[in-house]
């Protein structure tokens, strides 16, 4: 059927308006997906900055030394972890509270695990190191660290950890600090996108 002009001029404003409403959506939906891809992170003080990338730093140094099985090392490493964590959150005491909350958190849990690694056995010793790489990460995922620390993961007992290293080096070897891993068998790790 043949429309009149009010009829013909009143549907076409009413499908601009569809197809309007339908461009905006879509454009919406875009722009909600393109920002959902895009990681935002925190940045705080720069001095308190300063100081977690100087723990970071700490870390991979215990990374290394465990992948060297430098006993010594990873004892030096661990202590300088501890006074890492404490610097930082005495740097920390700057922010804002609702800022601090969170961090503290992961800076008090790398804090009571490297502790008690520092004075258990072998088994314990590496679940604890396990958390503190694990907190490490969490610090890398959820504040604008520097880009060189990278979260590596190993899908067979689901460990995490922070290296600077490009290629993911599993931190225990085996047969080292975990009794139960076969001596000679090689880990496949990946990078974990944050």
């Amino acid at each position: 059927a043949v429309l009149k002009g009010r009829q013909a001029a009143m549907l076409r404003r009413h499908l601009i308006a569809i197809l309007i409403l339908f461009l905006s959506v879509g454009h919406g939906l875009m722009h909600t997906e393109a920002s959902a891809r895009r990681i935002e992170r925190l940045m705080l003080e720069p001095n308190t900055m300063a100081e977690m990338s100087a723990l970071l730093s700490s870390g991979d140094a215990l990374h290394s030394a465990l992948t060297k099985q430098e006993d010594e090392q990873v004892e030096v490493a661990l202590r300088d972890i501890e006074i890492a964590v404490k610097r930082t959150m005495a740097m920390s005491a700057r922010i804002k509270m609702h800022e601090r909350a969170h961090l503290m958190k992961i800076l008090e849990s790398i804090d009571e695990n490297v502790e008690v690694a520092r004075n258990s056995g072998h088994t314990d010793r590496r679940d604890r190191i396990s958390d503190v790489f694990n907190m490490m990460a969490n610090l890398v995922r959820i504040y604008g660290v520097d880009a060189r620390y990278k979260i590596f993961f190993c899908a067979r007992d689901k460990m995490t950890w922070v290296q600077t290293k490009p290629r993911g080096i599993y931190p225990f070897p085996e047969g080292g600090y975990d009794d139960r891993s076969p001596s000679g068998v090689t880990r496949d790790c990946a990078l974990r996108a944050p």
